[in-house]
């Protein structure tokens, strides 16, 4: 029976992609308690022009410290692994985000708008930060 293997997934060892998959559903957990927050509390308080951009950094940095204890929870990976553990991080967080969107009711038109550089939700810098992330991981611990 062939199973489905992320692309470069080959380069990266059993353990470190599951570590890997189980950090993302880490992070997507983490991406909706930040939205339920930012909608219930920081909107409210600071207003969207404050709150979106201050979410984004939230869940960014969030991003980071669990790209950390991937890092460490591996046991370091190579170059050429973070950048795949970043392709497959950012492939799982599009499909999500896709998905909810759709189920949202939203048309395409309206999903692409959120990537579009000045954008108020910052989504494609944050997209950004999700790929690289692991990189700079990489680098920081090496």
């Amino acid at each position: 029976m062939q199973t489905w293997i992320p692309a470069g997934a080959e380069t990266m060892n059993k353990p470190v992609l599951i570590k890997a998959m189980l950090i993302w559903f880490a992070m997507a957990v983490t991406a909706i308690v930040n939205g339920l927050v930012r909608e219930a509390v920081l909107i409210p308080e600071l207003g969207e022009g404050v709150a979106r951009p201050l979410s984004a950094l939230i869940l960014l940095s969030a991003v980071l410290v669990l790209a950390w204890v991937h890092h460490s929870w591996s046991r370091g990976v190579d170059f050429r692994q973070a950048w795949m553990i970043g392709l497959l991080w950012v492939t799982l967080t599009l499909l999500f985000e896709t998905g909810l969107g759709l189920m949202q009711g939203m048309t395409a038109a309206e999903m692409l708008a959120t990537y579009h550089p000045l954008a108020p939700t910052l989504w494609l810098y944050v997209v950004l930060g999700i790929l690289v992330v692991p990189v700079i991981v990489r680098c920081l611990r090496r």
